[in-house]
């Protein structure tokens, strides 16, 4: 897998943040970042309780900055909102892993730092994973990244 220079730099940024400087916990939970693996490289999906929306590769590119449109916004408020529902499956890993290609991986920015909590997409896609309902709320989430980044360069 080949990463560019910023992505693992931005990565350890949000991992990393000091969430009393981002306001609001949803539950205890001040962020949450969605990373789907895949065969050549990751993407990660950054929502922040202070309403920062952003999502960057790891092979180059990304998009800062959503959170100021309405619907990313919004479909990160429900992400926020939904997330300490899975804080009994989340548990600490200080190597701060990438999901394997296949695996959709989340961390739940807390005020006893970064948790961690994966499952496979087939696992997901079939709903035997308790994480499938926030696992859609993610996908929401991407699909107004992307009519988002759509309508801004029409």
């Amino acid at each position: 897998m080949l990463f560019a220079p910023a992505y693992h730099a931005l990565r350890e940024q949000a991992l990393r943040l000091d969430v009393k400087t981002l306001g609001a916990a949803h539950g205890g939970v001040f962020g949450v970042l969605g990373e789907f693996g895949f065969p050549q490289g990751v993407a990660t999906v950054v929502a922040l309780g202070d309403g920062t929306v952003s999502v960057y590769f790891s092979g180059g590119g990304g998009s800062l900055g959503l959170g100021q449109h309405e619907g990313p916004r919004k479909s990160a408020e429900a992400l926020l909102a939904e997330a300490p529902s899975a804080l009994p499956l989340a548990a600490k890993d200080p190597a701060l892993p990438l999901p394997q290609a296949g695996e959709v991986r989340f961390w739940f920015l807390t005020a006893d730092g970064p948790v961690t909590a994966a499952a496979t997409e087939p696992e997901l896609a079939d709903g035997t994973s308790p994480l499938t309902k926030l696992h859609g709320l993610l996908h929401d989430l991407l699909t107004q990244i992307r009519t988002t980044g759509q309508a801004r360069r029409n």
